[in-house]
């Protein structure tokens, strides 16, 4: 990323849930659209793999994501095409452009960190400023397998909305609705909550 580095502490942080918070940064660029994201996510008490996907609709499926395995210290893209551990296919050599990876586990945390170009061929853009959808999901094993947890969290750059304590009852699973003001715009996948809007199923 020719000009661009990550600020020494990234201090805008999401908290996804009780255990999981992102901190992240946005640099942009003065003279192209294409700036990066400095990204840090941090899972207390757990012990296995955690990822971030970028969404275009709250699916899992169509999905993008960044994992990371403690097992092989490996922090990577994937295209997320199904459910199945199968249908979870790591990107071609050539799309693996993040950089500043790591994953480690420290006391009982996990702590996953990458640099990610805002927009990139064929991928699902970052946009500095507007609505972006995420989700987030871990295991509890060192490589990728079924998440013990999943969610879905939206971010503006210009503004972050925290993600509810509780999801909103009702909500249709068809067409999905993350509406900030609506206060959904986390959605633990529960009895309560529209479980194909999380990353992966309840089941």
């Amino acid at each position: 990323f020719p000009a661009l580095a990550c600020p020494k502490d990234l201090v805008e942080t999401v908290t996804i849930d009780p255990n999981t918070v992102f901190y992240y940064a946005i640099v942009p660029t003065e003279s192209a659209d294409n700036g990066i994201m400095c990204g840090r996510l941090e899972v207390l008490n757990h012990k296995g793999w955690v990822g971030v996907a970028v969404s275009l609709n709250g699916f899992m499926i169509g999905s993008e994501a960044i994992i990371g395995e403690p097992s092989t210290k490996s922090v990577l893209k994937y295209n997320l095409n199904g459910k199945g551990a199968n249908l979870v296919n790591v990107m071609d050599t050539a799309k693996q452009t993040l950089e500043d990876t790591s994953i480690v586990e420290d006391k009982g945390t996990t702590i996953m960190s990458f640099t990610k170009r805002l927009v990139e061929p064929g991928e699902i853009p970052i946009t500095p400023v507007g609505k972006n959808m995420f989700l987030h999901a871990r295991g509890d094993d060192a490589t990728i397998g079924y998440h013990s947890r999943r969610g879905l969290f939206m971010l503006d750059f210009t503004t972050t909305y925290p993600p509810t304590a509780q999801p909103t009852e009702g909500v249709t699973t068809s067409q999905p609705t993350v509406e900030p003001e609506l206060e959904d715009s986390f959605l633990q996948c529960t009895e309560y909550s529209p479980c194909a809007m999380c990353f992966g199923s309840c089941d």
